[in-house]
């Protein structure tokens, strides 16, 4: 099966079923030293686009601000699938109606509390019984627009790799020496 082919099917799987391995990814923005951490797949759209949420006062947040250039590093142990995704960062407005629809969702779901601690993520804290939750929601919704895609997956017997490049619709194939 083409790469892409593969990624993209392993991509839209993840979005039905929670335990599947792409459902989470390490997203790499900029700062003094590339910061890279793990973050909630959220959506995917066709052009394989993707969000993801985070409380807005979290670093991140204002190294997209910054540098809105980012990377997301995808793995599937079991098929020993790998995707890297360049793309261009962007916040999503909070008076948009796709903003409202994902606000809606945290407001009345179970992860609300991730996103009401009264102290900024990050912040040093004795214990965890310290933390104080609050009622304001301090959620960002971020999306990525992909530019390029690396694919490998490896083999017991041979390695497959392919560079993909945007061109508008289409995805422009080179294959790598994995």
């Amino acid at each position: 099966m083409e790469l892409l082919t593969l990624a993209k099917a392993e991509l839209k799987r993840s979005e039905n079923d929670p335990s599947h391995p792409f459902r989470y990814f390490f997203l790499g923005t900029h700062a003094r030293f590339p910061q890279v951490r793990t973050v909630v797949k959220r959506g995917l759209d066709d052009r394989l686009g993707l969000t993801f949420f985070t409380d807005s006062r979290t670093r991140k947040v204002g190294e997209i601000r910054q540098n809105d250039l980012v990377s997301a590093l995808f793995y599937h142990p079991q098929i020993q699938l790998q995707i890297r995704l360049n793309g261009k960062a962007s916040i999503l407005s909070e008076d948009s109606m796709e903003y409202a629809k994902y606000f809606n969702q945290i407001q009345s779901g179970p992860h609300r509390k991730d996103y009401t601690t009264k102290e900024t993520p990050g912040t040093p804290s004795m214990d965890e019984s310290e933390i104080i939750y609050g009622e304001t929601i301090h959620l960002t919704v971020i999306k990525i627009s992909p530019h390029d895609l690396d694919v490998v997956q490896l083999g017991k017997t041979r390695h497959h790799r392919s560079h993909y490049e945007r061109d508008g619709n289409l995805w422009i194939e080179t294959k790598l020496v994995p």
